[in-house]
């Protein structure tokens, strides 16, 4: 229900400045705007993607028990929020908060856009998308208009979805990806539209996700809004031993006394793991043959991981040396 959508206020003396287009021309590297009138359907919006429900689950994460556990919080605040704020009393103290906005930190690879999936697969939801690196800042404007008339949407299957309560469980979930963008000090966007924005995030059933690369990037007068900050660290020897191992886990067949553990000591993240570990999958494939460490070799190649292939060559030549007697 959008009859209470916040709006931004346009004086008469800004009227008469007014562009052709209708919006506000500032010296803003896109236009200014005015929250939308109608809701305008996710699937005809050019800027937004949805990603339906996945079964990716909790268990395809690998994460430091602290970071998983803070991941799996986000979905449970969805899930339990009206039972505590109405069932419970917090509204009538005046701290009840239908939205929630949060930071999602990491490098590439490091399982972001997969915590983001496993979150939706527990709402039940699908997820609107919009990558602000492959949108041109001159459209800046129109994005956020776009997501500002994203209406909360029912579970597609109120039956598996972990909402409390299916009936009253209309919620969104949006994820903006590379939200440096606009949560920078340095960003384009200004203040003036960015604000009333974020607000009325704060009033809407759900979730809205920004990914970063390093969460100090945020301005800290974006920081203000955000529920939560979520850094997802790079993942540790013993983490990557599990990764590798997952990622060739799915019937994949496997040289005898194929290393995983010369594996783990190499230093990449979760996303490339799972890369490298298909790469050779397919030349295994190909060749009719099994996934050995060559193979592995070569998909570091191909990718130009030369760093990396340091590393696996290093780690063979330690293994030589200790095998002399």
């Amino acid at each position: 229900n959008f009859s209470a959508l916040l709006w931004y206020p346009v004086s008469a003396a800004e009227q008469g400045a007014m562009a052709p287009d209708g919006l506000r021309s500032t010296g803003s590297p896109f236009p200014q705007w005015s929250a939308p009138s109608a809701v305008t359907p996710t699937n005809r919006s050019p800027h937004l993607t949805t990603l339906k429900p996945s079964p990716i689950t909790w268990s395809n994460l690998i994460l430091p028990e602290a970071a998983l556990a803070d991941c799996q919080y986000l979905a449970q605040r969805v899930q339990c929020q009206r039972q505590v704020d109405e069932g419970w009393g917090f509204a009538d103290l005046g701290v009840a908060q239908t939205g929630t906005l949060v930071v999602l930190a990491g490098q590439a690879g490091t399982g972001k856009t997969t915590v983001v999936r496993a979150i939706a697969h527990d709402l039940g939801v699908a997820i609107t998308c919009v990558d602000l690196a492959v949108t041109p800042p001159h459209q800046y404007g129109q994005v956020l208009a776009d997501l500002w008339a994203i209406a909360p949407q029912p579970p597609l299957d109120p039956s598996q979805s972990a909402i409390a309560d299916p009936d009253d469980g209309e919620i969104s979930v949006i994820l903006i990806q590379s939200a440096h963008l606009w949560l920078s000090a340095s960003a384009g966007l200004l203040t003036t539209e960015l604000h009333p924005f974020l607000r009325h995030c704060r009033q809407q059933p759900g979730l809205v996700l920004w990914e970063v690369e390093q969460a100090e990037r945020v301005a800290p007068q974006w920081l203000e809004y955000m529920d939560q900050v979520i850094s997802l660290p790079l993942p540790g020897e013993g983490d990557r031993l599990r990764l590798w191992k997952m990622a060739c886990g799915g019937g994949v067949p496997l040289a005898p006394r194929f290393d995983f553990k010369r594996l783990s000591k190499l230093d990449l993240t979760g996303g490339q793991i799972y890369q490298l570990a298909r790469d050779g999958a397919i030349a295994a494939a190909a060749s009719g043959g099994k996934l050995t460490l060559d193979l592995i070799q070569r998909a570091l190649e191909r990718r130009g991981y030369d760093r990396v292939l340091r590393q696996f060559h290093a780690s063979r030549t330690r293994k030589s040396r200790k095998q002399v007697p």
